[in-house]
C-alpha cells in the first residue's frame, strides 16, 4: 500500500513471466517504488522482477520478514534480521515483455540488483546503495 504501484497478486517461486503480477494504485508514501514483502521467505524474486519489467522507472523493493526500512528524506536504512533486495530497471537495456504471450518468461538485460543487509542504506533519488563503514576483524593465533 505504501508504494506507487501495489502488487495485489502474483505467484511465488517462479521466474519473471508475462501476467505474473497484478497491480493496483498504492498510496505513494514511498514515491516511485513497487514494494513486495515476505520477499526471500516466499521466493518472490520473479514476481518483483515482473513488476520492474512492467514499471522500469520504479524501484522494486523486496523486504524480508523481520526486516524494516527507515526512510529519512531520500534515503532509507535497513534494520532487522533479513535484507532489502533492490531491483532497479531504470538502466535496463532490453526487455522483451511487449513481445511475449501470457505466462511466457520475460527476458531482461542489465537490471541492477542490490542486496542490503541491516545497516546498509539506499538513496532513492540517486538510486545508489550506501555501505556502512565495516570494522575489519584481524584474528591472531591466540584468538583461534
Amino acid at each position: 500500500m505504501m508504494s506507487s504501484s501495489m502488487i495485489t497478486s502474483g505467484g511465488s517461486g517462479s521466474p519473471p513471466v508475462v501476467g505474473g503480477v497484478e497491480f493496483a494504485p498504492g498510496m505513494n508514501m514511498v514515491e516511485g517504488t513497487v514494494i513486495d514483502t515476505h520477499f526471500s521467505q516466499r521466493s518472490r524474486h520473479g514476481r518483483l522482477l515482473t513488476a520492474v519489467a512492467h514499471h522500469p522507472q520504479a524501484i522494486g523493493l523486496g523486504i524480508d520478514e523481520r526486516t524494516a526500512m527507515v526512510i529519512r528524506g531520500n534515503e532509507f536504512k535497513v534494520l532487522g534480521e533479513g535484507v532489502v533486495t533492490v531491483f532497479d530497471g531504470s538502466q535496463m537495456r532490453y526487455c522483451d515483455l511487449p513481445y511475449r504471450e501470457k505466462n511466457d518468461p520475460i527476458g531482461m538485460f542489465a537490471a541492477d540488483i542490490h542486496v542490503l543487509p541491516s545497516g546498509y542504506k539506499f538513496n532513492l533519488k540517486t538510486r545508489e546503495p550506501i555501505a556502512p563503514k565495516l570494522r575489519t576483524l584481524t584474528a591472531t593465533a591466540d584468538e583461534d
